[in-house]
């Protein structure tokens, strides 16, 4: 996938620079925010939408995020594990991007249910450990808000 680090918006939708969130991020930080990566993906006709999220969370005080959307031919995922598989893959991109800027990410947060009913909870382990083989947490749904922060930015 193409792109990654291009293309972000701030949470109302307006174009910034990677360089700017960085800025932003080091701000916010340096105020006791921590930051969660989250990431989904929703099939749009041919095409995949894939949304990552980065969240800054100070508890009791709320928050901010950043997000990038990137558009992929939906033919070169042809099954849901690919989407899902690509969709930690992301995320941890993303993360390790941030890592290596020195920042701390607390949490990378996937779209992967644990109720055994949902489709996509028969791919927990593994997408989890895509996230712990990079050292990251992984936090899975109900748990994983910032992979909903993501998802709604699929459908926008």
């Amino acid at each position: 996938m193409n792109g990654h680090f291009n293309n972000y918006y701030t949470y109302d939708g307006k174009n910034i620079i990677f360089k700017d969130i960085i800025f932003l991020i080091k701000a916010l930080v340096n105020k006791n925010y921590e930051i969660y990566v989250g990431s989904d993906s929703q099939v749009i006709k041919d095409k995949v939408i894939f949304v990552t999220s980065i969240c800054l969370y100070e508890m009791g005080r709320g928050g901010t995020y950043f997000y990038q959307k990137c558009r992929e031919p939906s033919d070169k995922y042809k099954t849901k594990r690919m989407r899902l598989v690509e969709e930690s893959f992301v995320a941890v991109n993303v993360a390790i991007k941030l890592r290596s800027l020195g920042f701390k990410v607390k949490e990378v947060h996937l779209d992967i249910a644990t109720k055994k009913s949902a489709y996509s909870s028969r791919f927990k382990k593994e997408t989890s450990n895509i996230v712990k083989a990079y050292g990251f947490k992984p936090v899975l749904k109900p748990y994983a808000w910032a992979s909903g922060v993501a998802d709604w930015h699929t459908k926008r």
